[in-house]
């Protein structure tokens, strides 16, 4: 990304850099202003970063809750593996919470739409769809291993076997990811909110009944 002229707009993010006083610090979308001859010759405005270091920069943006949900799902299903709880209690329990991890996925993908900012970073040149592609990458990754580790250590306990295990842990994931990605394309702010809590906790329900 060497071409950068003035007046392009691009989706700044930090990085963890340091800052101090009224300096702005958070992610946010940025003109450039320098002129292009300024811009040919200044570090600043150059950015070598490939692609998977560019993704795995995204991990410390991801907000803290998708994390807490995530590894609370996991803990809970270690926990109920040494507390020796039947197999088929264990498999409904991690059903019916597996649905909150893919809430909290879809959740952080409509962050810019929630504070209004969406209209403005789909203009800048590093545009918010590939901050949205970099960050579901990372907490996909995340998801991908944590319910590999749950269909085996549940599984292997289990009467139904992995395959049976995995279905009843995947099939809720998917249908909550795919309602609450619908939901996000059509309602805004804090109506995706509660829409999207409402279908994680009826798929949640219907799980344990």
């Amino acid at each position: 990304m060497d071409n950068i002229k003035r007046g392009e707009m691009f989706y700044i993010s930090r990085g963890g850099a340091s800052y101090s006083g009224s300096e702005q610090h958070s992610d946010r979308p940025a003109v450039v202003v320098s002129n292009n001859k300024n811009n040919e010759n200044n570090k600043l405005t150059t950015n070598n970063e490939t692609t998977l270091c560019f993704i795995m920069s995204q991990f410390s943006y991801i907000s803290w809750y998708v994390w807490c949900i995530s590894l609370f799902v996991l803990i809970a299903a270690i926990f109920i593996i040494v507390m020796k709880v039947e197999s088929t209690d264990s498999i409904t329990v991690v059903s019916a919470s597996i649905p909150f991890v893919a809430m909290a996925a879809v959740m952080e993908s409509f962050r810019s739409k929630y504070f209004g900012m969406s209209e403005l970073e789909s203009v800048t040149k590093v545009s918010f769809r590939g901050i949205y592609f970099a960050r579901m990458s990372c907490i996909g990754m995340v998801h991908i291993v944590i319910i590999s580790c749950l269909i085996i250590l549940i599984g292997r306990n289990s009467e139904n076997g992995y395959l049976v295990t995995g279905a009843m842990i995947l099939i809720p994931y998917l249908i909550t990811s795919i309602l609450n990605t619908k939901i996000e394309r059509t309602q805004i702010g804090r109506k995706s909110i509660f829409a999207c809590i409402t279908v994680s906790v009826l798929i949640s329900g219907s799980m344990i009944l």
